[in-house]
């Protein structure tokens, strides 16, 4: 064999060997590609589990506080004699205001919190709706005067705005009335 076939036989053999790498490099890409696909399908149907495992809390509760209501009373047949309605009342109070705290705790894990929102509290675009403006002269003007809705932010980003009421006609707020007052006296 001369050195020519030689050299020619030993790049055969490279580019061989070069090609079965190239396929199986290949093949193994479209496994990793199928795989990965296989595993952000799965994170996506099973991304809530975490969230909707501590949900599962909320009706539990629920369910404990609709067992402290005397079944004459769900069923409507009317009262009992000497049934203490003002104790499972007070028992389904409580329960209620149990399973509103857990709620909260469980959307707190989640990131998911309460915006900050009170009757006499500045008006804020970013964080509420307003659904309609009244007249009340004993609040601030634009202040909310009545939340119809609680809002909601996740991980500080406004997933539900609050929907209020506004007030108009009452004296505007401290700082309002400091800078529209600068702003005169600037201008003049």
């Amino acid at each position: 064999m001369t050195e020519t076939e030689s050299s020619l036989a030993e790049a055969r053999t490279t580019v061989k060997e070069t090609k079965d790498n190239y396929l199986r490099l290949m093949a193994d890409m479209e496994n990793l590609r199928s795989r990965t696909k296989r595993e952000v399908e799965q994170a996506k149907l099973f991304a809530l589990q975490s969230f909707a495992k501590d949900l599962l809390e909320v009706p539990d509760n629920l369910d404990r506080a609709l067992e402290a209501v005397p079944g004459e009373v769900a069923s409507g047949s009317g009262a009992v004699a000497e049934t203490d309605y003002y104790s499972k009342l007070k028992t389904l109070f409580d329960g209620v205001k149990m399973v509103s705290a857990n709620m909260n705790q469980v959307m707190k894990r989640a990131g998911i919190e309460r915006v900050d929102c009170a009757v006499g509290s500045r008006f804020d675009p970013h964080t509420m709706n307003a659904l309609f403006e009244f007249e009340n002269p004993n609040l601030h003007d634009m202040s909310v005067g009545q939340i119809v809705k609680t809002g909601y932010a996740l991980n500080g980003r406004i997933i539900r705005p609050a929907e209020v009421g506004v007030s108009k006609g009452g004296e505007p707020f401290p700082s309002e009335e400091s800078s529209t007052t600068n702003d005169k006296s600037s201008s003049s």
